[in-house]
């Protein structure tokens, strides 16, 4: 639009210029018992609008630009082509906890996960050392501006390019755990057919199952299912009754130990609320401690 001029314009008055058009292109007839009959000769009124007022008009070149939500296009693959041009490492458990700790805002972790959505797609398509300082590389390499980064102190000290996706992973799980908590939903782009409630008696048994588990490691490969992976398994005819445990290990290729004791009624369409249970699980279980 920004290489449009006048001269692409067309400029015209309704009663002025179109009316006399029109009522020079229609036929009027009377029939006894009709009363007055008016036909149009569109055609003709067609090709006397285009000579008025299109040609000599100049041609616009329209460009069309397509737009993908970041919800709509993360995907495995995506992440492959990150781990390939920069080998990826996890973060260490205090320095995830620090990290978290100095969020004080839910703003603060969307603002850096939009961040962190920029730098993974360009470092999908660029290789780079894994020892560069992320802040650093965020500024100086994609110059995003100063009020743009990654809010955490400990963040900008300990993250580098080689820790990109464990940074992605954290805060995600992260904004999911806040909004679970606040009882909002944590994946509006999640189609319905898994947000199944599952019966109590199937809830009470999952608690119990994931008291024996890894917490933090099953948040972080159920969130990898939720987003990374679930769109690619809806071709699977009746994939959200397969069972969860059973999809984590066959389908995602998890190792986490415990994943057998997931009771078999809980399925992929019960996924969402198998977050929301283990998010409120893992809290009441903090506040004992």
């Amino acid at each position: 639009m920004e290489e449009m001029t006048r001269a692409h314009l067309i400029a015209y008055d309704v009663e002025r210029d179109l009316m006399p058009l029109v009522f020079a292109h229609c036929d009027y007839s009377l029939a006894v018992g009709e009363g007055t009959k008016i036909a149009y000769n569109l055609p003709a009124l067609e090709r006397q609008i285009v000579d008025r007022f299109l040609v000599g008009k100049p041609h616009i070149d329209m460009k069309v630009y397509r737009v993908a939500f970041r919800s709509d296009v993360y995907n495995v693959a995506l992440f492959d082509r990150v781990k390939e041009r920069i080998p990826q490492e996890e973060l260490s458990l205090p320095v995830q906890r620090q990290i978290v700790s100095e969020l004080h805002d839910l703003t603060d972790v969307y603002s850096i996960l939009a961040v962190l959505d920029i730098a993974i797609r360009f470092m999908a398509s660029s290789c780079g050392s894994p020892n560069i300082f992320l802040d650093q590389y965020i500024h100086e390499t994609l110059r995003m501006p100063p009020d743009s980064g990654l809010i955490s102190p400990k963040a900008k000290q300990a993250c580098q390019l080689k820790h990109v996706l464990a940074m992605w992973r954290l805060l995600s799980v992260e904004k999911g755990r806040r909004l679970a908590l606040a009882d909002r939903e944590p994946f509006e782009h999640v189609p319905a057919k898994y947000r199944e409630e599952m019966p109590l008696k199937v809830k009470n048994d999952l608690q119990k199952a994931l008291k024996k588990l890894n917490i933090d490691g099953f948040l972080n490969d159920l969130l990898e299912v939720i987003i990374l992976e679930l769109g690619q398994w809806e071709e699977t005819n009746n994939i959200e009754d397969y069972e969860l445990g059973l999809a984590m290990q066959d389908l995602h290729g998890s190792t986490l130990k415990g994943l057998d004791d997931i009771p078999r009624e809980v399925q992929l369409k019960h996924i969402i609320h198998c977050w929301t249970t283990t998010i409120k699980l893992e809290a009441d279980m903090t506040r004992l401690h």
